[in-house]
Formats: structure tokens, sequence, C-alpha cells
């Protein structure tokens, strides 16, 4: 089984566009336009991506540790 989010070094999750695949694969018996449905236009990860290479999750770690 595929999982939808995948969780890093630093428990931070991102969706994956194979576990948003899965559930496109899942939801097309019931829902046909989910045959051609791609992951890639259900998540845009380059925000994401842009604010973790700046380092604000490191950051953010830093001040507010979790306990």
């Amino acid at each position: 089984m595929q999982w939808v989010w995948q969780l890093d070094s630093g428990a931070r999750s991102y969706p994956t566009l194979t576990g948003i695949q899965f559930m496109l694969d899942m939801l097309a018996p019931q829902m046909p336009q989910a045959k051609s449905a791609k992951p890639e236009q259900f998540v845009e990860l380059s925000f994401l991506n842009e604010v973790e290479k700046e380092g604000f999750f490191t950051e953010m770690a830093k001040r507010y540790p979790s306990k």
C-alpha cells in the first residue's frame, strides 16, 4: 500500500505523487474521471519546497522545540 503522505527525518509530512495516484486508482471504479486525472493536478509543492530550502522549518523547530 502506498501512503499519500511521507514523513521525512524532521517529522514534516509531504504529499507524494505515488500516494495520490493510489487514491485516484481507488476512486476510479466509483468516479470514472479519476482514471484520466494526474496526481500533479492535485498538489503544488513549489512553495513548500522553497520554504524548506530557506530553512523555515529548521528555524521554527529551534524556536519552538517539541516536548
